[in-house]
């Protein structure tokens, strides 16, 4: 190879050195190339299907709608920071918490709720959304939360009576 003091003869490669050179980067690309796939793979394989929705839990409608109407009040809509239109809703094995905030005040709210989840979920909620929601449920007796891979889902379990269910709100998961 030549000598870095001498910029010409550096830049100056024997053709078959040089070939040489750009074959072994291709086949390091193709075998990295093979790997990467190897490992999408893996990870697709594990992901739950888009099918897949469980019940995470269930609570009383009036109760899920005082509680939204607690943390909603430190909601506020900043243009350029919509989390804090936001609302975090962690959901585990024994309850449901509710976070919000306006960079002034935190609010948080729990609600005792069995769950047969092994890892808490996680999701961020739009506060307007969740007025909306909580305008919906405060009648319903029994809300399901219904977890899927594309959002929770707030439902009512039945039709009572003939009369069609509430309709139900669909939000997008947070990673975690």
């Amino acid at each position: 190879m030549a000598d870095l003091h001498e910029p010409v003869e550096a830049l100056i490669w024997d053709e078959l050195a040089l070939a040489a050179a750009i074959e072994e980067h291709l086949d390091a690309l193709v075998i990295s190339t093979t790997e990467a796939r190897r490992n999408a793979a893996d990870i697709i394989a594990d992901l739950p299907t888009a099918s897949t929705s469980e019940v995470v839990t269930s609570l009383r409608g009036y109760i899920l709608a005082e509680a939204l109407d607690q943390v909603l009040t430190a909601t506020v809509r900043e243009p350029g920071i919509p989390v804090l239109e936001s609302v975090l809703m962690e959901v585990d094995s024994e309850a449901v918490t509710f976070v919000a905030t306006d960079r002034y005040r935190l609010v948080v709210r729990t609600i005792a709720a069995a769950s047969d989840l092994d890892e808490p979920r996680s999701f961020i909620l739009n506060g307007d959304d969740l007025r909306d929601v909580a305008a919906t449920v405060r009648r319903d007796p029994v809300v399901h939360l219904v977890a899927s891979v594309g959002g929770i889902e707030f439902t009512e379990p039945v039709e009572s009576a003939g009369c069609p269910a509430a309709p139900s709100a669909k939000y997008s998961p947070t990673i975690g």
